[in-house]
Formats: C-alpha cells, sequence, structure tokens
C-alpha cells in the first residue's frame, strides 16, 4: 500500500510497524530536489525514524541523476536550474556542474546579452525547482538547449505553496 501524505508522528507509527515484518524493504520517495539524500536522513532521524543509509531514500534528484548515469553516461557536463538536492547528485555520479549555485545573483540586461559568454561544451540542461531563478540562468540554459543538447527536468508541481497559498 502506498500512502500519499502523513504527518511525522504516524509515519513513524507506521515505518516501525513495517519495519518489523522481515519480508518488507521500507523505502522514502520524495520529489524534492532541495535536500540531499544524507539532509533527509537526517530529518527522518530527529523525527526518531532510524534509516540505515541513505541508500533507501529516493529523491527526484537522485533518480535524474542515476537516469543520467545509466542512459546518457557520456554526458560529463550540465548546466543545472536547481538546487543542492540535484547538484550533489549530479555530482556524485561524477558529471560536471555549471550554473545551480553560482548564477543566483547574476543579472542580464533582456536588450543587450552580447557579453555573456556561453560554455558549449556543455552537453545537457537540468531543471528543478529553482527559489533563486532568475532570467540570466533562463537565457543561459535557452542558449545551450538552442546547442542541441538534452534537456531534463524533474520536480514537476502542479502547485507552489508559499506562504499557505497555492
Amino acid at each position: 500500500k502506498i500512502v500519499k501524505e502523513i504527518n511525522i508522528s504516524q509515519l513513524h507509527s507506521f515505518h516501525k510497524n513495517l519495519k518489523s515484518i522481515d519480508t518488507i524493504k521500507v523505502f522514502f520517495l520524495t520529489n524534492t530536489t532541495l535536500s540531499t539524500r544524507e539532509d533527509l536522513q537526517n530529518k527522518l532521524k530527529r523525527g526518531n525514524l532510524e534509516i540505515e543509509d541513505s541508500n533507501s531514500i529516493y529523491t527526484s534528484g537522485y533518480l535524474l541523476a542515476s537516469y543520467i548515469n545509466t542512459d546518457y553516461n557520456h554526458i560529463k557536463n550540465i548546466y543545472v536550474i536547481g538546487r543542492k538536492g540535484l547538484i550533489h547528485e549530479l555530482k556524485s555520479f561524477g558529471i560536471n556542474v555549471f550554473g545551480g549555485f553560482e548564477d543566483d545573483f547574476k543579472k542580464i540586461a533582456l536588450y543587450d546579452t552580447g557579453d555573456v559568454k556561453i560554455n558549449y561544451d556543455i552537453q545537457a540542461v537540468a531543471v528543478a525547482f529553482d527559489d533563486e531563478i532568475n532570467y540570466f540562468k533562463l537565457f543561459y540554459a535557452t542558449q545551450i538547449i538552442n546547442n542541441n543538447v538534452m534537456f531534463f527536468g524533474t520536480n514537476l508541481d502542479k502547485n507552489l505553496v508559499i506562504g499557505g497559498r497555492k
């Protein structure tokens, strides 16, 4: 049975009951790319859930990095619009990451982009949730994509809840 949403106390009880059955392996799935699997493991431990290792936690960032590593293992340079979890997972598979945090505060004049140098050694663009999205990142990713590289997306959400609003 798949449980869609439960609070941490319900999760603790549910996890404890499942772990008591020897034939059941418990996995934690999330579409977040903000946190690494290790961060999530520590968060679950703070909620009194003993997770042996982060290998039982699957984030959309980890799954995308694993997919690229398996099916597109020739790709070694990726421009990222995303956060820590995705960046960490790509790097853990030996992929060079460009963009991400380093482009958080870059500005671009929409009418004059001539001084932006594009790294055409980048072989793909990966996009996930990025709370520091800006026009520079969008422009740069578009220039890379227009060079006929692979484009990957993850962390698709129908809603973005900010301050209790969708």
